[in-house]
């Protein structure tokens, strides 16, 4: 089934893999205590999955040349994930092993330092290491951006042993 919410659509049920998807399967069976709650937290959890997914088909160049650099363990056998919904934020690349957030600005961050901020020390708060890169750093300097997060990822592994 497919609900249409202004301009994003939630798709009814979540994918199995989900973790949404034991909440849906428990709501669905008349198993939740307070359903309407859940419900209400399951749309807006929903919602968010949903930007994530089009974000992640819809990747910037900047995304796209980084991302070639992270995926499938290539960097230092770390696994990260892209545009990860961590609510009410969505992350543009996170390894949840190392707790480690990289975020990509580009030239509309410019005008939401608060905003940027303020988001960091959410993310910060909840054990998350962020590290943020400017568009055209990344584009002029690819290697020294990935040095950048090696040596911040010896530092994480250094700290946990």
């Amino acid at each position: 089934m497919r609900v249409y919410k202004s301009d994003v659509y939630i798709i009814y049920p979540p994918h199995p893999s989900s973790l949404l998807y034991a909440l849906w399967v428990r709501e669905e069976r008349g198993l939740l205590r307070q359903p309407p709650k859940v419900e209400g937290y399951l749309k807006k959890a929903m919602i968010l999955v949903n930007k994530a997914r089009a974000l992640r088909k819809n990747q910037t160049d900047v995304e796209r040349l980084l991302w070639q650099h992270l995926r499938n363990r290539r960097f230092y056998d770390c696994k990260f994930r892209r545009q990860l919904p961590i609510k009410p934020y969505i992350a543009d690349f996170v390894c949840l092993e190392l707790m480690l957030i990289i975020e990509l600005d580009g030239g509309q961050h410019a005008c939401q330092i608060n905003y940027d901020k303020q988001r960091s020390l959410f993310l910060e708060q909840r054990g998350f290491k962020v590290m943020r890169f400017w568009n055209n750093e990344v584009i002029e300097n690819t290697e020294g951006v990935l040095e950048t997060v090696r040596l911040a990822i010896l530092e994480i592994e250094q700290r946990t042993e």
